[in-house]
């Protein structure tokens, strides 16, 4: 779902008014952009949409410290998903047991890595990344290997 810039105001308003349809509007316009930075920072789609809920909670919570002079609402949103996906990881890393450490076996030699995956295969890569190396991986320019990536599998099945 997209939302049209014209109804952003009256959803905010609506949303600081707790107006539960205003609510939902805001959820589904905003779902798939944030499900996608919680996915990037999560190791399953269940912790995935466990933070993303957690934002958005925050978001509901906090709509009326929304500032629409300083951040788009897209962006002030995509803050509070970062934190609490952060949040979490910190959370998990403090309660990491010593089985789940990957050992060197676990990481693709050069010779899979110069196999031809697609972007699902990178992405199950990416998430066995180690949390500290993943939230940097995360905080780098990653759309545009997504956007790469994603280029690649259109030439490989076009």
């Amino acid at each position: 779902m997209y939302i049209e810039k014209e109804h952003i105001k009256a959803i905010v308003d609506g949303c600081a008014r707790e107006d539960r349809k205003m609510q939902e509007q805001l959820y589904k316009g905003f779902y798939d952009a944030m499900m996608n930075i919680c996915a990037r920072y999560t190791k399953s789609d269940t912790d995935a949409k466990t933070v993303l809920n957690n934002g958005f909670l925050k978001v509901f919570n906090n709509i009326h410290q929304y500032n629409a002079t300083r951040a788009s609402i897209y962006t002030w949103i995509r803050a509070i998903m970062i934190n609490c996906c952060i949040d979490y990881m910190n959370l998990k890393q403090n309660t990491i047991e010593l089985s789940e450490i990957p050992k060197d076996s676990d990481f693709p030699t050069e010779a899979d890595i110069n196999k031809k995956i697609n972007a699902n295969e990178i992405l199950e890569l990416i998430k066995k990344l180690p949390p500290a190396t993943l939230a940097v991986f995360n905080l780098g320019n990653y759309t545009h290997l997504h956007a790469g990536v994603e280029n690649l599998d259109n030439l490989k099945n076009g």
